[in-house]
This record gives structure tokens, sequence and C-alpha cells, in this order.
């Protein structure tokens, strides 16, 4: 099965996992190991700290090894969390 746009995941990924309003490496890991148990994955980064360079790369390196149906469901629950609620970068998103 194809994955999404990769443009499109990294570009998610710089909003999402912003350094001064988006989510923390805690949370990053909390959700990406909760999504790789739902669909069965293996994800490179699953511990904090990570060996990634910084949670950006983490998250989209994590996505990565969804499927696209997959990569979309888990970045619009990401989306939708209340956290982000009042940030507009996030709903264009």
């Amino acid at each position: 099965m194809p994955k999404l746009d990769n443009i499109f995941i990294s570009h998610a990924c710089d909003i999402l996992a912003e350094t001064n309003s988006g989510l923390s490496g805690s949370k990053i890991i909390e959700y990406c190991n909760s999504y790789a148990i739902d669909y069965d994955k293996v994800i490179p980064h699953s511990t904090n700290p990570f060996k990634a360079p910084n949670k950006r790369t983490a998250l989209r390196e994590n996505l990565m090894v969804f499927e696209a149906k997959e990569q979309f469901c888990i970045i619009k629950e990401l989306c939708d969390l209340s956290c982000f609620s009042k940030n507009e970068e996030v709903k264009e998103c």
C-alpha cells in the first residue's frame, strides 16, 4: 500500500512537533507507541530519549512505517488533540 507524500508528512511533523507549541518528545513517543500497537507496527523511535536528532524527525520517521491510510488517520487524530484547539497552523494542516 502506498505512503502519503513525504513533503506532506514532513510539513505535518514540523507543525505537530514544533518546539514551542507542538507535542513534547515524550508525548510523541506515547502516541506513536499507541499507534504502533493498534496497527501492529514496529517504529524506530519507541523510547525517549530517541536516537533521532530532534522530535520532528522522530515523528516523521515513526510515521513512515505506517501505510497511507494509517498515516492519514494518525495525523488527523493528532491534529484533533485538544492541545491544538487554538492553533491555527494545525487547523490548516
